[in-house]
């Protein structure tokens, strides 16, 4: 595919397009293949690429093959779009605005906003408090289902809130960290019934740096793996069939008449 992209930027001139995320077609963690697939593609000569462009990984690949392929000059869409704001955080007392506070051992405390991590997927995020799980989800391309428009209805954006301490992800992820149970999540869990560790993500806010891990069936794009095919009999019941039936030579009571029978007749009549 690389090759006649290649052919056809180079001899005929052409753009090109497809759609990036047919290659990854029915595999887990397409965007991660998705991510590789795009700059090959650039570099090959491909002018355009049927993706979602709000994917994290899709637009930081792109980003990159446009600063590698040269068309990122000095680098100035990629330090922007990286460049690490300075938090400002407004005092309690005065209302004003300050600097964030910086504690004994280094690390700088932000009061107002909150590190989110979502799982499997990995994507963070910082957001402020009092931001809807599902809010931050989608906002960094998460995978979380939700149909009734963040009412506490379906039930479907559940998600369970990892606690402890998490040195891989640099977090502590406390109870504390997420809203209490607001009226609709405890009117849903009376109702229709919500496992102990199981939250809302329409009505749980962040209060904190937390850590939320998403369930495979709170998952849109959930892939399914058929280990087993299940055997079946199946009764063809037809409203036409074919059938074969015989039937007795037919029979005459006159002798056919013959080609020389027919030569004397006419003889005879003189024709």
């Amino acid at each position: 595919m690389f090759q006649l992209v290649r052919r056809l930027r180079e001899e005929l001139k052409v753009n090109t397009t497809c759609g990036a995320s047919n290659v990854s077609f029915g595999l887990p963690n397409r965007e991660g293949i998705n991510a590789a697939f795009l700059p090959m593609a650039i570099a090959a000569g491909m002018t355009s690429a049927i993706t979602n462009p709000l994917m994290p990984e899709v637009k930081a690949c792109v980003m990159a093959a446009d600063v590698l392929m040269g068309h990122d000059p000095d680098c100035a869409r990629w330090i922007s779009a990286h460049r690490v704001p300075v938090p400002r955080v407004r005092s309690a007392a005065a209302g004003s605005t300050a600097a964030p506070s910086r504690s004994a051992s280094g690390t700088v405390t932000v009061a107002d906003d909150a590190l989110v991590i979502f799982t499997p997927s990995g994507r963070r995020g910082r957001f402020p408090t009092g931001t809807t799980v599902l809010d931050a989800a989608r906002s960094l391309g998460v995978d979380i289902d939700s149909v009734c428009g963040g009412r506490g209805i379906c039930g479907r954006c559940q998600v369970t809130q990892g606690l402890g301490e998490f040195p891989k992800h640099g977090i502590s992820s406390e109870p504390s960290h997420l809203s209490a149970f607001a009226e609709l999540e405890s009117t849903y869990r009376a109702e229709k019934g919500l496992a102990a560790d199981r939250r809302l993500s329409c009505t749980a806010t962040v209060c904190g740096d937390v850590l939320i891990d998403v369930p495979p069936e709170s998952q849109v794009h959930r892939q399914v793996v058929r280990k087993g095919l299940d055997v079946r009999t199946f009764i063809v019941d037809r409203s036409c069939a074919s059938t074969t039936s015989r039937s007795r030579r037919p029979s005459s009571p006159r002798r056919p008449a013959t080609w020389r029978g027919c030569s004397r007749r006419s003889s005879a009549n003189g024709s």
